[in-house]
């Protein structure tokens, strides 16, 4: 028999976005594998997040859940179809939420998890070289960022992005941003080149410790 979806992860009327900024910076995220053991040793963790960490996946972020109503045991159950736009689409304020059907969503108990902690994830810093025509115009810095992206069926989701900052400008952008006119094989070779680097920052399962947050973080 499948498990009842939680009813604890689904966004209420009285909740708002997160910022970032208002959490305790001891807060861990976490992050499901979906293989069947849990992740034992940091040479298993490297090579499973660094095929997570893609260099085609990360710029547009790496999916990941605040660790604090939402836990491991929330972590098993997964939307069949990730473009069941009805139950994963953004969630916005004063909008329904979405409680999924039974065939929209499976159990998965068997699954590992891995996580990162946001004081940790605040520390990494690189520089990376942006090109255009083939010539090095200017040098940015690399930063993670942790972004509340809540869906109608878990206001808990957040993604974890690779910013930089404009050498020039002094702006922050997504490396997605089309205006920064950064080629997408160049955000490849950047976000490869930067794995190796974020790995140190990432936590074994075990390691991770569940913290409660302020109400009126969430709740208007």
């Amino acid at each position: 028999m499948t498990k009842k979806y939680p009813k604890l992860i689904i966004p209420k009327s009285n909740y708002k976005f997160i910022e970032t900024s208002t959490l305790p910076r001891n807060i861990f995220f976490i992050r499901a594998t979906r293989k069947k053991s849990q992740i034992k040793t940091l040479s298993k963790l490297k090579k499973i997040s660094t095929r997570i960490l893609s260099a085609s996946e990360f710029p547009n972020g790496i999916s990941c859940n605040l660790y604090s109503v939402f836990d491991e045991r929330h972590s098993c159950f997964n939307v069949k179809d990730p473009n069941n736009r009805k139950v994963i689409s953004d969630w916005l304020p004063n909008k329904n939420s979405i409680m999924p059907e039974k065939d929209e969503y499976e159990y998965l108990p068997w699954q590992g998890y891995f996580g990162f902690q946001l004081s940790k994830i605040k520390e990494f810093e690189s520089t990376i070289s942006i090109k255009k025509e083939g010539k090095v115009i200017r040098r940015d810095k690399c930063v993670l960022r942790v972004i509340h992206s809540p869906t109608n069926c878990n206001f808990w989701h957040f993604n974890l992005y690779l910013f930089a900052i404009n050498s020039v400008t002094d702006k922050e952008y997504n490396l997605n941003d089309k205006e920064e006119g950064i080629s997408k094989s160049q955000i490849q070779k950047i976000a490869t080149s930067l794995i190796d680097g974020i790995l140190p920052y990432l936590s074994l399962g075990r390691n991770l410790k569940k913290k409660y947050i302020a109400k009126n973080i969430y709740m208007i």
